[in-house]
């Protein structure tokens, strides 16, 4: 399953939120959850923006489902709702 993010959700997450990763965050991580489950396609740069901006919205209590809508209705028509899911999940696991 190959999934492409579109840059628009880049940055509509990232706005301006350039953050540094946290102590414990493993990129390298993150980048192998995507692949594997055939995000191979997206930028690195396009995938950590996402994956940070998750990080920023649990660090701000923004409600789990609010952030989901958000990723699914800001990625291209191939994101469906479970891999929108999967993308907060592998965020929250390796990255916040």
């Amino acid at each position: 399953m190959k999934k492409i993010m579109v840059p628009v959700a880049a940055a509509l997450f990232a706005a301006g939120l350039a953050v540094a990763a946290p102590a414990g965050a493993d990129e390298p991580g993150y980048f192998t959850e995507l692949n594997d489950y055939g995000y191979g396609d997206t930028s690195q740069e396009d995938a950590l923006s996402l994956g940070y901006s998750i990080c920023e919205d649990l660090a701000n209590g923004v409600p789990q489902q609010v952030t989901l809508d958000a990723i699914y209705e800001n990625t291209n028509e191939n994101v469906d709702v479970d891999d929108a899911t999967f993308l907060y999940k592998a965020a929250i696991l390796h990255l916040c």
